[in-house]
């Protein structure tokens, strides 16, 4: 894949750009390289953009404040978001159901007891990703149901 991506939108994205911490600012005034300097450690970006991403016949990629994301061209709506040392994906119900049952989890524990809920932070359907090849099946199903044009939006 070349080295491209778009900006997400926020008001589509507003249940979850709360999750999306502030852009870094570059001395140089430049744009942050978003394998290095998004704040995401570069094994997740790789993982979100160029494992899931490239399963999905069509570009993805694209950038919320500088985190890398997945979103769908046509909806705008976020599936996927590096997030530090860990991401997430947003499923659809029966996904979302079959992840639940396999050990994914809507809660990731972070040091100094410190958590973050993602059904309180970003609604129905959002799992913390566990690098498992079932993923980009999932992912590819969100997508579908995002560019449908009977989505109800399930991600914003």
């Amino acid at each position: 894949m070349t080295a491209s991506w778009w900006e997400a939108d926020p008001k589509v994205n507003r249940a979850i750009w709360g999750l999306v911490q502030e852009p870094m600012v570059r001395k140089d005034g430049g744009r942050p390289d978003p394998y290095w300097e998004s704040g995401c450690h570069p094994d997740v970006v790789e993982r979100i953009w160029d494992k899931l991403g490239s399963a999905l016949g069509v570009d993805c990629r694209a950038r919320a404040k500088d985190v890398p994301v997945l979103a769908a061209p046509r909806s705008g709506r976020v599936f996927a978001k590096a997030h530090g040392t860990a991401y997430i994906i947003w499923l659809t119900p029966v996904d979302f159901d079959l992840a639940t049952a396999a050990g994914y989890r809507t809660r990731h524990e972070w040091f100094g007891d410190r958590f973050t809920e993602l059904a309180d932070e970003a609604g129905p359907g959002w799992v913390w990703g566990r690098y498992r090849d079932e993923e980009q099946v999932w992912l590819t199903r969100s997508l579908a149901a995002l560019e449908s044009p009977t989505s109800p939006g399930g991600a914003a």
